[in-house]
This record gives structure tokens, C-alpha cells and sequence, in this order.
């Protein structure tokens, strides 16, 4: 008899249907149902609708006003010299008291080192990735080409522009002072692409949008995706066990399907996605290395909605990863149902948590579940979300 696993692979090399999925694939982890419902109950003067419609407008208005970003603006210059490099510094390292320098830092994890905030790439690529979702939502909702322009020059000056364009590497990404340059674990700085990449995709519906700036910006992301496989600091991430390899696959898979590479992101869900869900997924749908953080809801939380975002990219290109199972073990809705006796309060949440996260930041992931399994009983556990843990607040 075949294992599940067996029929998935064999489904990859035998799916066909790649005409249809173009169509639906370039908005990548959208639930574009739930966005076109939105739309009609927009026309139709739905008041939660209205209401959605004006707060997005609002953000999509400061987006046009703010920016653009650039690392080109950055005071402090990477070790290569090139201020075109990102460069971040690692959120949890903070100096040694004992030593006269503060070098080699420590780790206190957990814990930002507020120094970090001296290195503005990561907010710079923080605030483009974010205008230029909110602008491609826009222009889906409005048709209003105004966010379309403000996009393309967001996107030229960050991507393009040989006088602002970042380069498309990560080697200085999360450095350390007095250990190391760089870290491959700077890559997750990235994932926001993804988010970018959905805006970029609504944008280009419009006839205004640039066909040069979206092939050029294809070239970028198509250069950053071969570092991402080729470099030793992408392998390293590549190969990381927990949410680093979680979502290293979402954004490399956002990418591969930005580059219409299904083929691509297919042989990648199969070679490094499955086996990771395998890993870090255990029997009980517990992950163990996300529990063992200082910050244990919010990292199994993280790295959940990572699996989720890369099951919804599966989705588009016909790859089914909410079913998938091997052992008798339905991996995703395994990981989704553990959390269920704790919301329940049927059981105590018992790993650290040394800030306070929000319960609520479930419920996303909580709908998907009740769409994709066809389960309101995930819906009727938002209704109750209470705090169940002395350090974790509603």
C-alpha cells in the first residue's frame, strides 16, 4: 500500500492543472474568497466593511505621504565597506558586563538590546514591505492608481535605483559584536518580503502598473532566492530546525511563486517542507524547540502561522499541506488542535513567558482552521479566548 506520503510526492511530479493556478497563485498566501466577500460587502455599504475600507484608506494615505527607504540611508557601514549591504544587529545580544569593551556580547534571550536600533535597515525594510502591502490592498479595493505610482517609487528606490538599491544579500544580517559579521538566523529579517510580495501582485493588475519596475524587481527577488540557496549562510538557515527553517520556506516559496516558478515551489515543499513539518511537529502536535524560548506563546504562535502561511501557498499551486499525514498524524491540524485544552483552560500553560503576549493573536489562525477543516468549534473557541497563563494577557 502507498503511504501518504508516497501519493503526495508522486502528486507533484503528475499535477497539471498549472494553467489555473497561474491565475490565483500571484496573489500568493491571500484568501482571495475571503477578499472578493470583502469587496462585495464594500459595494453593498456594509458597515464593518465601510469600516475596514476607511482604516485601510488611512493607512494607504500615510504610505503615500511617507518615504521612501533606502539602506543606503543608514549612518553606520558595513564591514564590506558598502552602504548598498544590509546590515542589522542581533536583537537579544546585549554587552558583558565583566569585560571592559562589553565584548564579546551575551545572549539574554528575549530581551532587545535597544543598540539595536543604531542599525535602520531592518526598519527601513520593515516600513517599505509594509506601505507597499497596504497600497497593493488599496488599489484592490478602490482601483486607484495613486497607490500604484507611490509603489513603483517605493519599490525603484529600495530594489532598483543604482544609487539606493539595497544588494541582494543578507551577510551582514543580525551581526554580533566581538563574534561575528553576520548570521544566517538574520535571514528571518526577510520574511516580510512575502507581505511585500502580495502587494506588488495586486498591484500589478492595474494597467498604470510598470511592466520594467515589476521585471526588474523579479530580477532582484530571483538573485536573492539564489543567495538564499547558494550561500552558506542561507543553507545554515535553510537547515535551522525551528521557526527559522519554518519560515526561511515560507518567504523562498513566496519568492519562487513571485517568479512563477511552480515547478520550483513544488520540488521545495517536497525536499525541506515536509520534512520539517515531520520534525518540528511532534506526535501531539507539540514544538518542543519554540516551547523551550523565554517567549513560548509568542514563538509556537510564530511559528505556527509560519506553517500556516506556507500551507496557504501550497494551496494555490494544488499542493493540499492542511491533509497531509503520515503515521496516522495530520501534521498542520495537529499543531492547531494542541493549543485547544489550553484555551479551553482545561490545562495550565507552563513554559516561560517573560513579556506579555496577547491569547487573541490565535484567532487568524483559528478562522483558517474552521474554513479549512469545515469546523465551527474553532470558532467557538474565539468567543471564549481568555488569558491562561499569569504572564500572558487577552
Amino acid at each position: 500500500m502507498k503511504t501518504d506520503r508516497f501519493i503526495l510526492f508522486t502528486f507533484f511530479a503528475l499535477a497539471t492543472a498549472f494553467a489555473s493556478a497561474q491565475e490565483s497563485y500571484k496573489y500568493l498566501s491571500l484568501d482571495m474568497q475571503k477578499m472578493e466577500q470583502m469587496k462585495k460587502d464594500i459595494k453593498t455599504g456594509n458597515n464593518e466593511a465601510q469600516a475596514y475600507l476607511s482604516d485601510l484608506k488611512s493607512k494607504a494615505e500615510s504610505a503615500v505621504k511617507n518615504g521612501p527607504y533606502s539602506v543606503t540611508s543608514k549612518k553606520a557601514v558595513p564591514p564590506s565597506g558598502d552602504k548598498h549591504d544590509y546590515l542589522s544587529m542581533g536583537p537579544y545580544w546585549w554587552p558583558d558586563p565583566s569585560k571592559p569593551d562589553g565584548k564579546p556580547y551575551i545572549r539574554r534571550d528575549g530581551e532587545i538590546n535597544p543598540e539595536r536600533n543604531d542599525y535602520s535597515d531592518h526598519s527601513s525594510l520593515g516600513k517599505l514591505t509594509s506601505a507597499v502591502s497596504t497600497l497593493g490592498l488599496a488599489y484592490y479595493y478602490t482601483g486607484d492608481d495613486e497607490y500604484v505610482k507611490q509603489a513603483e517609487k517605493l519599490l525603484t528606490v529600495f530594489f532598483i535605483d543604482p544609487e539606493t538599491k539595497m544588494n541582494p544579500n543578507l551577510k551582514y544580517g543580525q551581526f554580533i559584536p566581538g563574534i561575528c559579521d553576520g548570521r544566517g538566523i538574520g535571514i528571518i529579517e526577510t520574511a516580510s518580503l512575502s507581505e511585500m510580495l502580495q502587494g506588488v501582485a495586486l498591484l500589478s493588475d492595474s494597467p498604470a502598473w510598470s511592466k520594467d519596475v515589476h521585471a526588474q524587481l523579479q530580477k532582484w527577488i530571483g538573485d536573492y532566492l539564489h543567495w538564499l540557496q547558494t550561500d552558506a549562510y542561507g543553507i545554515d538557515e535553510r537547515n535551522a530546525k525551528n521557526n527559522h527553517g519554518t519560515h526561511y520556506d515560507a518567504q523562498s516559496l513566496s519568492m519562487y511563486l513571485f517568479l512563477n516558478d511552480v515547478k520550483g515551489a513544488r520540488e521545495h515543499i517536497a525536499k525541506y517542507t515536509i520534512p520539517r513539518m515531520e520534525k518540528q511537529i511532534k506526535s501531539d502536535g507539540s514544538m518542543p524547540l519554540e516551547l523551550a524560548r523565554t517567549k513560548s506563546w509568542g514563538y509556537d504562535n510564530m511559528n505556527m502561522r509560519g506553517f500556516i502561511q506556507i500551507a496557504m501557498l501550497a494551496e494555490k499551486i494544488d499542493v493540499d499541506l492542511w491533509h497531509y499525514q503520515n503515521h496516522g498524524q495530520m501534521y498542520i491540524k495537529s499543531m492547531i488542535d494542541w493549543f485547544i485544552p489550553y484555551l479551553k483552560k482545561e490545562k495550565e500553560w507552563t513554559w516561560k513567558q517573560i513579556v506579555p503576549a496577547k491569547v487573541t493573536e490565535i484567532t487568524p489562525v483559528l478562522e483558517i482552521a474552521a474554513k479549512r477543516y469545515n469546523d465551527s468549534s474553532y470558532l467557538d473557541l474565539i468567543k471564549n479566548l481568555q488569558p491562561i497563563h499569569k504572564n500572558i494577557t487577552k
